[in-house]
């Protein structure tokens, strides 16, 4: 039996592993080792039961020097996004000064890269993931988050004791947020040409060790039956006379008057502006606050909270479970029109035929810096990649949103061939395919 090492750092890995791909792996006669949070090794314990899985907490803290190649890596991203994170989010003169300085000038950045990830193998974590490797000998190291810093750390240490290599690139705005690569896998997994070009135009990482296979969890969209549209409406309470309009706020980490859009729509409803009897289904961010002051929702509006907690109860460590994609699939398929701030919903909505709307307006706040903006995000190349496919609506003001959702309330198919361009280029053709993808290609590395 031949053991492989998986990380699951990230809220939104765990998803991934649950979706078939674990239970395919076992039925192969693999032994799976999981490193996991260890504030989260009470959720892994109760989800991922079997006797081919142990599960290793990690509590690890990053070193002074960690946290600086992890800043490096930033640095020598030169994306648009990148730039904008340096200047509205990260908040770093310096940063943003080295990011500017060193972006027209490619050889540079290309040797800092190599710099980077030389230096990255002397990381003082590196150490502490030693004993697992002579504990459990592993074939391969398997990290679902190839930028992650414990990630990068694990995959160092597996190349010290010869084990081989695959990553995965997480989500769709990783080569141009998330800094460039620190360590180059014997192969990268990602889900779409996009980001196979972007990691090459980033990274330099050859062409050749890339694999294309999907967005894994999406499986279920086509596998799995969706629930009814009655039993839907009894299991949320909602009105079986009225349409359903499905809102994704951004969460705090991105804008804090989300609570003004829940405000708006309530008004809007009571108002009679939709052109249908309409109901508000708001489905909180499984790893962000909505902080709704002192609002009272009215009975228009049914709130959700997504995820599961943690033990330390952070609204950041919390999980994205595998019902929690089953859950969010039903959502959006029973919804008439779907509304999300700068999120992956724009993806499912599109891979559930549902008209999307992508929303960039600061409640009450006209005039906003656009640091201080959700328009800033616009600006970032993962979401002018959808925009571009014309498959979803993009409203900056108020009047804008009203207009499409009526729009969208009379013909939900109107922009359907356009959604179609959105899981070509996202996904790659490959729902129901993606497990079966990157199943085979761990088995091809292992030679099994």
């Amino acid at each position: 039996m031949k053991t492989i090492f998986i990380s699951s750092f990230h809220g939104l890995i765990s998803r991934v592993l649950a979706s078939g791909l674990i239970d395919q792996l076992i039925e192969n006669n693999i032994r799976i080792v999981l490193f996991v949070p260890s504030q989260k090794i009470d959720y892994f314990k109760e989800n991922f039961k079997h006797n081919n899985i142990i599960i290793e907490p990690v509590n690890f803290i990053p070193s002074r020097i960690d946290r600086f190649l992890t800043s490096m890596a930033f640095v020598l991203t030169p994306s648009r996004a990148m730039e904008i994170k340096w200047r509205c989010d990260i908040k770093n003169s310096t940063g943003l000064l080295l990011n500017r300085l060193i972006k027209p000038l490619p050889f540079v950045r290309n040797f800092l890269g190599i710099v980077i990830r030389f230096m990255s193998q002397f990381s003082t974590l590196r150490k502490q993931f030693s004993f697992y490797f002579k504990k459990y000998e592993p074939e391969l190291v398997f990290s679902t988050d190839i930028q992650n810093p414990f990630d990068v750390t694990l995959l160092h240490a597996g190349r010290r004791y010869g084990s081989k290599s695959i990553g995965m690139i997480r989500s769709w705005d990783n080569p141009t947020c998330k800094g460039i690569m620190r360590f180059f896998p014997d192969q990268l997994l990602v889900a779409n040409n996009i980001l196979l070009k972007e990691v090459i135009h980033f990274n330099r990482y050859p062409k050749n060790k890339i694999r294309i296979v999907g967005v894994p969890h999406y499986d279920i969209y086509v596998k799995e039956p969706r629930i009814s549209r009655e039993e839907f409406l009894k299991q949320h309470g909602l009105n079986n006379q009225k349409k359903i309009i499905f809102f994704a706020p951004a969460g705090d980490r991105y804008i804090d008057t989300d609570w003004q859009m829940i405000q708006l729509f309530d008004q809007w409803i009571k108002d009679s502006v939709f052109e249908y009897p309409v109901q508000l289904f708001v489905r909180l961010p499984p790893g962000d606050t909505v902080q709704l002051r002192d609002y009272e929702p009215s009975a228009n509006i049914v709130i959700y909270q997504s995820g599961v907690a943690s033990s330390d109860q952070e609204m950041k460590h919390r999980e994205m479970s595998i019902t929690d994609v089953r859950s969010l699939a039903d959502q959006l398929y029973h919804a008439d029109v779907v509304i999300s701030g700068p999120s992956t919903i724009l993806v499912d909505a599109a891979a559930l035929n549902r008209p999307t709307i992508l929303y960039a307006i600061n409640g009450y706040e006209l005039h906003r810096p656009l640091c201080r903006s959700l328009e800033r995000y616009l600006e970032y190349e993962h979401l002018q990649n959808i925009i571009a496919t014309g498959g979803i609506r993009v409203s900056k003001d108020s009047k804008t949103l009203v207009q499409y959702i009526n729009l969208y309330l009379k013909n939900t198919t109107i922009d359907r061939s356009y959604q179609k361009r959105i899981v070509e280029e996202q996904c790659a053709n490959m729902i129901g395919f993606s497990i079966q993808k990157t199943i085979q290609a761990i088995m091809q590395l292992l030679r099994i």
